[in-house]
């Protein structure tokens, strides 16, 4: 397979995801790869930071259906794991789009 453009992988997730997700994601990537290049390491933690809530709210619309961004990341992670505010498991979780997906459920 060809490799991609960075418009070309924005069509491409904008296809599964919602388009300013998608293009948060990979402008985030590229900013870091960028830093890599150049080994400008001082805003790495802060540009990784970015690119996983990116890449969160990205898994939350594909598995919750709904594309957000106001929630923080905590949240998000709190829905996906299946966690209450205070960390502690949920007594009945949510039915995953991913977990079906991943166990052949449907």
């Amino acid at each position: 397979m060809a490799r991609m453009t960075a418009d070309e992988l924005r069509v491409e997730l904008a296809r599964i995801i919602d388009p300013s997700v998608a293009d948060l994601a990979v402008t985030t990537y590229l900013e870091m790869q960028q830093r890599y290049f150049v080994e400008d390491w001082q805003p790495t933690e802060l540009d990784g930071g970015r690119f996983c809530e990116a890449v969160a709210r990205a898994i939350y619309q594909i598995d919750s259906g709904v594309v957000t961004h106001s929630k923080l990341p905590a949240v998000i992670a709190e829905y996906l794991l299946d966690l209450d505010k205070s960390g502690k498991p949920l007594p009945s979780p949510h039915v995953h789009v991913l977990d079906a997906k991943d166990s052949g459920v449907r």
